[in-house]
């Protein structure tokens, strides 16, 4: 065993693995089933406003951003996990395209304001699959602004194949809203009136109205869900006709100018995966995000891709036409089910110093991390562990013993 792996055994106690949405972010400890704490990726900062975004494109690319993340930081390790930061080490489970100057900020931050020991990002595309214990999947991550489809095979993403659209949780919850503008009603249950729907009484339990009362519809499906009341308040309830419960996702399916829909996306990525790769990533699909979550989602999603890989008239069905797809349900919610991936990865000692980056580490490389999707040898090369000469195991002392008697006999 190496010195370097000694060194880090003695001093370590685990994983935080942190995984930070545009929306939501998750904290917890490795080994653990669920993430302790999701809270919003928002902190207050009085110089920038009430609550400041964490991905807020207006510092995005600035120097405030090591201010914002280094707050956002401080509340997770005093005010939810309050374990303290040098004992453990850091798996951030980041976005399959993360920009380079966020995730230097924050190495930057949890380096030089936590002192932590070690930092390993990791793309939470991988990190969804390994909580299935396969690697071969085509993982479709649907997250608020945008989804991103990415092959992955034999544990390597094939990123020629990589495919972003536009339709994402945000294209749902903005037609939730649209069709509750329209046709909704909000009942005073004190004077019993009834009047229309109002977006400010909405906005705030947006999301909870379609965790609770929404569904996708399928495509062989013609009867229309009834009507349901949903309470925003003590004071008011909201009134959901049933239309505008089951067309929540139609817009992941309709074509957009100059965009994709979901189920052409899956097929594009298929497209230029290589042919002999295709049919064992189509019989392996993975739909992540809050969204996924959807009753008939990926029933609905199966549909259009067999509509489309089978019709004639369209340039799928020549390559792809022949393809089954069998979708998987990761073993946890499916927002979750990268952070437990992240989770089940931190508790591999070894596995995570391969892939860690330690503070000295991080000053020699004048404090930028290479990019995972590059291929330039000398990138990845900086984050080789240095060889070492292993230890030998001491001998028993009676074995010294019994050398001393046979020469002394000689």
């Amino acid at each position: 065993m190496s010195t370097r792996r000694l060194a880090f055994s003695h001093h370590d106690k685990g994983s935080i693995v942190i995984e930070i949405g545009r929306m939501y972010t998750k904290v917890g400890l490795s080994g653990e089933p669920a993430p302790r704490h999701v809270i919003r990726s928002r902190v207050e900062m009085k110089p920038y406003g009430a609550l400041q975004d964490v991905w807020d494109p207006k510092y995005l690319h600035r120097e405030e951003l090591y201010l914002i993340l280094s707050r956002f930081l401080q509340n997770i390790y005093l005010k939810y996990l309050m374990v303290p930061s040098k004992d453990y080490r850091v798996l951030v489970v980041e976005p399959l395209l993360s920009p380079s100057h966020f995730r230097n900020t924050l190495a930057r931050a949890l380096f030089n304001h936590f002192s932590v020991p070690h930092v390993a990002f990791m793309p939470s595309p991988l990190l969804g699959t390994f909580s299935l214990g396969r690697q071969t999947a085509l993982v479709v991550d649907i997250g608020w602004l945008e989804t991103t489809v990415i092959p992955l095979y034999e544990g390597v993403p094939i990123m020629s194949a990589w495919q972003s659209t536009s339709c994402a949780a945000k294209t749902v919850h903005n037609t939730v809203m649209e069709c509750l503008i329209e046709t909704g009603a909000i009942t005073d249950t004190h004077t019993q009136e009834q009047n229309p729907a109002v977006k400010e009484l909405i906005q705030g339990s947006l999301e909870d109205i379609i965790v609770s009362t929404c569904a996708v519809r399928s495509m062989d499906c013609d009867r229309t869900p009834p009507e349901v009341s949903f309470p925003l308040s003590q004071q008011y309830t909201l009134c959901l006709p049933g239309p505008a419960r089951d067309a929540c996702a139609e817009g992941l399916f309709e074509e957009g100018e100059g965009d994709l829909s979901l189920p052409s996306a899956v097929l594009e990525s298929l497209l230029k995966c290589p042919c002999d790769c295709r049919r064992d990533l189509s019989e392996n699909v993975l739909v992540l995000g809050g969204i996924a979550s959807l009753p008939g989602l990926n029933y609905r999603l199966k549909q259009e891709l067999e509509r489309l890989a089978g019709d004639k008239n369209e340039r799928f069905s020549a390559k792809l036409g022949a393809l089954q797809f069998k979708f998987h349900q990761p073993p946890a919610h499916p927002s979750t089910a990268a952070w437990l991936g992240g989770s089940i990865f931190g508790t591999s000692e070894v596995a995570v110093l391969e892939r860690a980056v330690s503070k000295e580490k991080f000053r020699e490389m004048n404090q930028r991390l290479p990019d995972w999707t590059s291929c330039d040898p000398e990138q990845h090369e900086q984050l080789r562990p240095v060889p070492t000469r292993k230890l030998l195991p001491a001998a028993p002392s009676s074995l010294y013993k019994s050398t001393t008697k046979t020469q002394s006999a000689h």
